[in-house]
């Protein structure tokens, strides 16, 4: 597996760390996730004393009678709290395919200037299969 990763080339190491970040974030988000999902209760009550600090706020400006408005506003907080980690998570999305793309190059490119340098010779499969091996690996 290493010797896999190694003839990927450069561009392996930033896929590793982002697949490595997206791993970590996707269990982080899951687990907070199933925290919230466990602690869910149909009494407001049950609810204030399992996530004071989660749904605390909510249940406080029901009480108090606070308008509409203001309810949404704290519950958007909260939320806000949940996505937390979901853009970067959406930027190693983006990131990633693209780092294998440039990786597709790199290693074409690697087999083309095999192919470039020796012009006036007979160009052997074996000469450019490392180049071609790097674009399908990455």
């Amino acid at each position: 597996m290493i010797d896999f990763f190694m003839k990927g080339g450069a561009i392996m190491w930033p896929i590793f760390f982002c697949s490595i970040g997206a791993l970590a974030l996707i269990i982080a988000k899951g687990l907070q996730f199933q925290s919230v999902l466990r602690n869910l209760s149909p009494s407001p009550d049950l609810v204030l004393e399992k996530q004071p600090a989660e749904v605390g706020p909510i249940i406080e400006g029901i009480e108090k009678g606070l308008d509409e408005k203001q309810v949404a506003f704290i519950g958007s907080r909260q939320i806000r709290g949940l996505e937390k980690g979901l853009g970067i998570l959406s930027l190693i999305s983006v990131i990633a395919p693209l780092l294998g793309f440039t990786g597709t190059v790199t290693g074409m490119i690697q087999a083309f200037m095999v192919i470039a340098s020796h012009s006036g010779g007979r160009v052997e499969p074996s000469m450019v299969a490392g180049g071609i091996y790097e674009a399908l690996i990455t």
